[in-house]
């Protein structure tokens, strides 16, 4: 109920009162009317007094039922902030009139972001990140062999030998170019699990400062089982994309994945990025259900956005951002069953392994330790 409807209530209810009070003190015959307040007779004085109080009553009654439902206190607020929200209007109206663009009228990101906006390179720094049950590194040449060995369909570990089109149907492999084998002058096959030659040259093709290979190795056989591939990073805009990913078939249901994805989106929030995408080809369910367990949102449908394997592919994005990660990522934590005091241990390996000038990257890991120092001490 708003003021204006309570006003013609109580218009009505006065209403009602004086034609109640003039039905009974009205006669049969209308006499003479006479305006004499001392010579007024029984029945005008009872009718006047009657709807005196019916009027009472009812102002009342109406009051105490807008008090109790919250009108009352509402339509107070709406007035308040009628007045409170003009004054802001004239001082956004100020604002706006010494504003050179509309974003000049939101505020600025804060200082950590913005010198992440300015000091994170363009060819990726990424440090070796010691997990619980994987390392994480840059992929190194030394790395490539067993790498390969690793996803190109042979016996690993306790997995028999499988078909390689399981890592491979949704990748864009179809930009290696035709290699010719000199010495017989025949074309090479181009898959990229065929030789090792053959995946050098789909590593070498995404080579570049925008491009960057992440390898997972399993700390029990110290050999790679996974890679994790980022492209398109901005530092200009702090965001960054995960292009494509997987990890050998004999440890797919042991949640090596999810730590490594754990690991690489903490180190990055924790540089300064705000903004972390991963497309995968819309009909790639197992890629998709993957990134939706590991916290990320749905974002849309890229229609016909990319040409992989010299055909039309749709691109399903899914997001996540910093501001998101205080929700997502113990969520993610608890799933991929990382312990708590292994973030400390990560961020401290990563650190070290970095040329760091800057105090407050140093000061963020010894407030850590310190946490975990009193932690430690109050168990005792």
């Amino acid at each position: 109920m708003t003021l204006r409807v309570f006003v013609v209530y109580c218009i009505q209810f006065i209403l009602l009162g004086m034609m109640v009070s003039f039905a009974v003190a009205t006669p049969p015959t209308i006499p003479e009317l006479k305006f004499d307040l001392y010579n007024i007779k029984t029945p005008q004085l009872i009718g006047i007094i009657i709807g005196c109080i019916v009027f009472s009553v009812t102002i009342m009654t109406v009051i105490y039922l807008l008090y109790a439902s919250g009108t009352l206190g509402r339509a107070w607020m709406e007035i308040a902030n009628d007045s409170k929200l003009g004054g802001k209007i004239k001082k956004e109206e100020k604002i706006a009139e010494k504003a050179v663009s509309p974003f000049q009228l939101q505020p600025e990101l804060y200082e950590h972001l913005l010198e992440a906006k300015y000091s994170l390179p363009i060819n990726l720094d990424f440090p070796q990140i010691d997990s619980e049950q994987i390392l994480l590194k840059k992929l190194e040449d030394t790395d490539i062999e067993l790498l390969f060995e690793a996803c190109n369909g042979s016996a690993q570990y306790h997995e028999s030998a499988y078909e390689p089109t399981r890592l491979w149907a949704w990748a864009d492999w179809g930009n290696i170019d035709n290699m010719i084998d000199n010495n017989n002058n025949n074309n090479i096959n181009t898959y990229p699990w065929s030789s090792i030659a053959v995946f050098k040259k789909f590593l070498s093709s995404y080579s570049d400062n925008h491009f960057t290979h992440i390898v997972i190795i399993e700390k029990i056989y110290k050999k790679p089982i996974g890679l994790i591939s980022l492209t398109n990073n901005s530092p200009k805009h702090l965001s960054i994309n995960i292009d494509y990913i997987w990890i050998t078939p004999a440890f797919q249901t042991k949640r090596r994945v999810h730590e490594a994805i754990y690991q690489l989106l903490d180190w990055l929030f924790f540089k300064g990025y705000r903004r972390v995408t991963a497309e995968v080809e819309e009909r790639n369910i197992i890629a998709r259900k993957l990134f939706q367990r590991c916290g990320f949102f749905f974002e849309t449908i890229l229609r016909k956005h990319k040409v992989i394997q010299n055909r039309n592919s749709n691109t399903a994005v899914y997001i996540v951002l910093n501001s998101d990660w205080q929700d997502v990522g113990p969520k993610l934590r608890s799933y991929a069953n990382i312990p708590k005091k292994e973030l400390v241990k990560a961020i401290e390996i990563a650190e070290a392994r970095e040329i760091t000038n800057n105090k407050d990257k140093v000061a963020v890991v010894n407030k850590e330790n310190d946490k975990v120092k009193k932690r430690k001490s109050n168990k005792k």
